[in-house]
Formats: structure tokens, C-alpha cells, sequence
């Protein structure tokens, strides 16, 4: 995470690619080299640098979803930047459209890619 921050002191925009590990079961949680890690406070640290565009793609679970929720969208809404963050992932997730201050919540098939995605963006992006 420490070398996660590092780049995100120097670019605008990050892509992430999660790779199977396969000897790890799904339900652990895995993202930036660490398990079941408090990943909202991870990705707001990392929005607090440069960095105003972050996008995972994700072969686990929903967990991202479950972590990056309306409190998430609460915290990034009150930052002085116009962030995007997307996250692809695995399994079911019911799509939904959520709107808060300047801020949209989305979650569903990608209208491009047809994969599950997930959302939060300043209205102006």
C-alpha cells in the first residue's frame, strides 16, 4: 500500500488489475496485496494525493461494492476534487442508481463492455 500511495502522489489517474490468485478462496477479501484490509480508508488515502481517477479490475467478489457504499460516497463528495472510481467484479450485485450532492452511485452492466461494474463519479465527468 505505502508504494500504492507513492504513485498516487505523482499521477492523476491509476489502473488496477486484480489477478486470480488461485491457492486464495474468494471470500478472503485480497486487493493490493493484502486480505480483508479496511480498503475505504486505503482508496480515500490514495484520493487524497493526486490522484483523481481510479479503476480495479476485480475478478473476486462484491465485496467492493459492500465496503464502497453511501458512506464512502459521503467522504469522496467532501474532498475539493472531481473523482471517478469504477470496479468491475465477479458473481451478482443488484444494479442500482444512487445520487448524492454532485456524486453518482452506479452499479450494473457497463454499456460498453456489458461487465458488472460499479461506479462513483462527480457528476461532471
Amino acid at each position: 500500500v505505502k508504494f500504492l500511495l507513492e504513485i498516487a502522489s505523482r499521477v492523476r489517474s491509476l489502473r488496477i488489475k486484480q489477478n486470480t490468485i488461485s491457492e486464495l478462496p474468494q471470500n478472503l477479501k485480497p486487493l493490493f496485496g493484502l486480505i480483508d484490509a479496511d480498503w475505504e480508508s486505503i482508496i480515500i488515502e490514495i484520493f487524497k494525493r493526486k490522484v483523481d481517477k481510479i479503476m480495479v479490475e476485480n475478478v473476486y467478489g462484491t465485496y467492493l461494492m459492500d465496503v464502497l457504499n453511501i458512506r464512502f460516497l459521503e467522504s469522496v463528495s467532501q474532498m475539493d476534487k472531481k473523482i471517478w472510481f469504477a470496479s468491475s467484479y465477479g458473481g451478482h450485485y443488484e444494479s442500482h442508481d444512487y445520487d448524492y450532492n454532485a456524486y453518482r452511485l452506479r452499479v450494473g452492466k457497463d454499456a460498453y463492455t456489458y461487465n458488472n461494474t460499479m461506479d462513483i463519479k462527480h457528476i461532471s465527468r
